[in-house]
């Protein structure tokens, strides 16, 4: 049967319909790589199994370190968005997998749902009531590294049930996820993070209740409401040793990058690292009014994130804390209007509004108590508000689609986009008071594409598409002097994405290659050097392909390939610089074997390979002074296992994440110059499943 998707389009549509690259993620993936990584992050599985997204630094980061096509992700659930203003970096650790049935990716630029998806979109589909009597489900798991067991012992515990009473149906699952302390392939403590902290996962745990309950008035009319509550807590007596990390004079030092970032035990803080964040989501569906199919949609998100401390003071600034909270509400509507004419066109239109308050505070702490302990004690001497925002965003939208042939598909669409944002006077990152204001944005973005069946099994698209986000305010005046909203208002980023690719179905095979290119007038560089937001030209093109194969009814193979470059017009006088590897991962390439080895038992295996190139375009035009990575980017290949087999009334589960134990440094680490990361080592999860 063909992949139906909703998230390219709101409504149903067969992906061999859609113009433009669709990724599909089933549950059974969503549960392979879930028994593969110990730590059950969403951004793992993306940067694994998806064409396009760069890897994950192996923490709960995703807008900081994690890219699709080299820029910026939307992420929703069940089409609520998770992304905040002010940027929490969280987006894709708001719900956990026991409550997903599938995820949807939408590669390359899209304004279907708004403001945000430069690179594209990602739509967690949640779970639905089973039908029949009450369906239970038992999950556990235990993971540890093998290299500090004592050290690293973690594991997980979801519970659920689902099923329909009359014309009720119901779906509720609960989660429990506690994280151990992580180690890379040497045994040496590693808890990856993207700047000073921000993101680490390790020694954490996570709760997670999700609940649905829908109603079917009658076969054309449902009503649906659903609530996910997560909570992430940070419990860690370990700090980065600042002192002991910084062991090369310069960037340029032979094998300076194989320097690791070292830590210490016994940090005292009081406040660690938290995350929560709660959807409320009421759906109304009818499938037959006035000749319309419609969709409404009314939700509420809260969330509320604390960070690590940061020692700014090498920076101009203090010893400090973030904490950002986000609170938004919204509805959604549209109807897919079919109009009686040759070719069946349809129409879809409709209108989205979103409120969104957000707020950041930062937590002082006591210098002199904090040198004194070699960095290890956090006494809070004062708290402050640094700064407050109102985000509304209206958008309406309309969209045609026609078949002219049986074989020739058209569609094209217009939205327009008006955000108004108020800004209190904020404090930035060094201190210094930035005057606050009001200032609006609009754009009319535009899409279109068509699909050609070439044959039965093959057909062929182009796509045109235009995305809309606004840059971030920390970002943009993280270490500005002075200055004010209106006076040194950001650019908002509009990017055009082109892309043309090829998709093919046969009977034990699926294929797919699409070439793209996005450019932008104002894209969004962050200069580390000088602490100062770009928004400069941009170009970004690539390659990606998947394939899938059925050799036989026991055996599945395939892959995808991920190519991409990027350049940057950073002094705007039409001279380019290759983007940072922060924005544009080195080559990769994915490989699986999947084995039913014994069908009697239904054990299966699976092994899995990732192959990271090398990337030095970047590093060249650091030697040569034109910004940069100080550091080139080496190869290195990761190989998976997870083998599954009946047991019982339900199934035994065994994954390894890196099974040969290889020392590596993820992309994003290879290019700091002192202090990185290396991967994780070897870590082995045992785990049973069943319903009843």
């Amino acid at each position: 049967m063909p992949e139906v998707v909703v998230s390219a389009t709101r409504t149903p549509q067969s992906i061999a319909t859609i113009p433009g690259s669709v990724t599909v993620i089933t549950e059974q993936q969503i549960q392979q790589q879930n028994t593969i990584s110990p730590t059950r992050a969403l951004n793992d599985l993306l940067g694994k199994l998806v064409p396009g997204f760069s890897q994950a630094e192996q923490s709960t980061a995703t807008s900081f370190a994690q890219t699709l096509r080299g820029r910026d992700i939307q992420v929703l659930v069940d089409g609520v968005p998770q992304n905040t203003s002010p940027m929490t970096g969280r987006d894709l650790f708001t719900i956990d997998p026991s409550a997903i049935e599938r995820i949807e990716v939408i590669r390359g630029a899209t304004a279907v749902y708004g403001n945000g998806a430069t690179g594209g979109l990602v739509n967690i589909i949640t779970r639905k009531g089973t039908d029949g009597k009450p369906v239970y489900t038992s999950d556990t798991s235990l993971n540890i590294a093998p290299r500090r067991p004592g050290q690293s012992i973690g594991g997980t515990i979801t519970q659920g049930v689902s099923g329909k009473k009359g014309a009720v149906d119901y779906v509720v699952t609960g989660a429990f996820n506690h994280i151990g302390g992580t180690f890379d392939a040497q045994g040496d403590r590693s808890m990856p993070s993207h700047g000073g902290g921000i993101g680490s996962v390790a020694n954490s745990t996570t709760y997670n209740l999700f609940a649905k309950i829908g109603y079917q008035f009658t076969e054309e009319q449902r009503l649906q409401l659903s609530v996910n509550y997560l909570q992430h807590r940070q419990h860690s007596d370990f700090i980065v040793d600042g002192a002991g990390s910084l062991v090369c004079p310069t960037p340029q030092s032979p094998g300076c990058f194989r320097s690791k970032q070292r830590y210490l035990s016994g940090m005292q803080l009081d406040d660690q690292q938290l995350g929560e964040n709660t959807n409320v989501n009421l759906e109304y569906t009818h499938r037959s009014l006035w000749g319309s199919q419609i969709k409404t949609q009314l939700f509420h998100m809260n969330n509320s994130t604390r960070y690590q401390p940061w020692d700014a003071r090498a920076f101009g600034g203090p010893l400090q804390q973030g904490s950002q909270d986000s609170r938004k509400w919204g509805g959604r509507f549209w109807a897919t209007t079919p109009i009686p004419l040759y070719g069946d066109p349809e129409i879809l239109w409709g209108a989205d509004y979103i409120v969104e308050n957000g707020g950041s505070r930062s937590t002082f702490f006591d210098n002199a108590q904090f040198d004194a302990s070699g960095g290890r004690i956090f006494t809070k001497n004062g708290v402050e508000q640094t700064g407050k925002t109102l985000l509304r965003n209206i958008g309406t939208f309309a969209r045609m689609q026609w078949h002219p042939h049986e074989r020739w598909l058209l569609r094209g669409g217009v939205r327009y986009e008006d955000v108004r944002l108020e800004a209190s006077d904020f404090i930035n990152f060094i201190q210094n008071t930035i005057q606050g204001g009001t200032v609006g944005y609009s754009a009319t973005v535009f899409n279109a594409g068509t699909v050609v069946d070439l044959t039965k099994e093959i057909n062929t698209f182009f796509n045109y598409s235009e995305g809309f986000s606004l840059p971030s305010l920390a970002d943009s005046f993280a270490f500005q002097p002075s200055g004010s909203l209106e006076s040194v208002k950001p650019k908002a980023i509009r990017v055009r994405n082109y892309e043309v690719g090829l998709r093919g179905t046969w009977s034990p095979l699926t294929a797919s290659l699409s070439l793209f290119r996005s450019t932008s007038q104002f894209g969004a560089v962050f200069n580390l050097l000088t602490g100062q937001l770009q928004q400069v030209p941009e170009v970004i093109e690539g390659i990606e392909a998947a394939v899938d194969a059925r050799p036989s009814d026991r055996l599945r193979i395939g892959g995808t390939l991920t190519y991409q470059k990027g350049k940057a017009d950073l002094t705007n006088d039409g001279n380019y610089t290759p983007l940072t590897t922060a924005r544009i991962p080195p080559l990769k390439l994915t490989a699986y074997l999947e084995h039913e080895t014994v069908p009697e038992w239904q054990w299966r295996n699976r092994i899995q390979m990732l192959y990271s190139g090398t990337r030095s375009q970047s590093h060249e035009a650091f030697l040569a002074g034109r910004g940069g990575d100080g550091l080139a980017v080496s190869s290195y290949v990761i190989v998976d296992l997870y083998s599954t087999i009946k047991a019982g009334p339900g199934y035994l589960r065994l994954g390894v994440e890196n099974l040969l134990n290889k020392m590596y440094f993820l992309p994003q680490a290879q290019i700091v110059g002192t202090g990185i990361t290396g991967g994780r080592g070897t870590v082995v999860t045992v785990g049973y499943n069943m319903k009843f």
